[in-house]
């Protein structure tokens, strides 16, 4: 597959470093921002927040300042949670509130 993907290169390092990030976006045309970490842990909640959300805030400033286009790639976590593990999700889903308020990083 990568040998597909000629012209699109690898970038290495933090998402929430903004200085690293800029630099990385320095004549991109888009980023595919699909960092993120997976924790329910309490004790990983700043964490999970600080990579997931202010990292994905350096990105879409660092794709602004740049003039890139984003493709952002989530989980399934945004619908795809419920109780019911034959349950299938699609776009119209309702978010299970009652499984994902208790996760840390809804605290």
């Amino acid at each position: 597959v990568f040998e597909k993907l000629k012209n699109v290169e690898f970038a290495y390092g933090s998402v929430t470093d903004q200085e690293h990030v800029n630099k990385c976006c320095e004549g991109c045309h888009g980023i595919f921002h699909v960092a993120g970490v997976v924790d329910h842990s309490r004790s990983a909640a700043p964490y999970v927040y600080k990579v997931n959300t202010d990292g994905t805030r350096v990105i879409m400033q660092a794709a602004i300042k740049n003039k890139c286009k984003v493709v952002f790639v989530s989980t399934s976590g945004t619908t795809a949670v419920s109780k019911d593990p034959k349950q299938v999700a699609n776009d119209k889903s309702s978010y299970a509130m009652d499984v994902i308020s208790k996760w840390p990083y809804y605290d």
